[in-house]
């Protein structure tokens, strides 16, 4: 079995635009994949949006030149451009760790649903009313998620989840998210995979698995 661990942050579309290559990962053989998030822009790390549109706006075009990934004119009216906005993956980052904690290993699954309603269909995706259909989807039950949002001790845990991922991206040296680590199967440190390798050189992932 190869484990591989990858962190992101919901809101950041250069983990949107790794997707494709996450998926195949995933489908290969013996292959599995932790998530874990790192709390880029959440709760405390959130960021008006104001300060960052034209930023936004240049790196998604970027990244949809680069892998082919969708970013649609409803999210740049409705999401980008939506006045007064934050870029707070708070929310999404404690519906991940609810539906995680419930059924692990969906969460990836989440995240990549999650990632469309926002990049493709320009939805909310700090509203929890979304988010509970979202989790829906993947067999938690709306009443069950709702009660678990507004529950202090699922935050804490959410938090604890996000802090976790920071300590890892600092103890590996990467340079924030996207980070694909791949682990040792003797048991030595993980080490980290070039985003290249999601975004485009997607054959090159068979190889490493091969390899490892």
């Amino acid at each position: 079995m190869t484990q591989f661990t990858y962190m992101f942050d919901p809101l950041c579309g250069w983990c949107y635009g790794a997707g494709a290559g996450l998926d195949r990962l995933r489908g290969l053989p013996g292959v599995t994949v932790r998530v874990v998030p790192t709390g880029l822009f959440a709760w405390q790390q959130a960021i008006q949006l104001e300060r960052m549109r034209d930023h936004i706006r240049q790196a998604d075009t970027r990244i949809g030149h680069l892998t082919g990934r969708i970013f649609s004119a409803v999210y740049f009216d409705r999401v980008v451009m939506q006045p007064g906005g934050l870029v707070d993956s708070g929310p999404a980052t404690l519906a991940l760790s609810i539906l995680e904690r419930r059924r692990p290993g969906h969460g990836i699954d989440l995240l990549r649903d999650i990632q469309k309603a926002r990049y493709v269909d320009g939805r909310d995706v700090a509203d929890p009313a979304v988010l509970a259909g979202l989790a829906e989807v993947h067999g938690l039950p709306m009443a069950d998620f709702v009660a678990a949002f507004a529950d202090a001790g699922e935050l804490h845990h959410a938090r604890q989840w996000a802090a976790q991922g920071q300590m890892l991206v600092d103890a590996t040296g990467a340079r924030g998210v996207p980070t694909l680590l791949l682990h040792d199967a003797a048991g030595g440190p993980p080490r980290q995979v070039p985003s290249d390798f999601l975004y485009r050189d997607h054959e090159r992932l068979n190889l490493l698995v091969q390899a490892a």
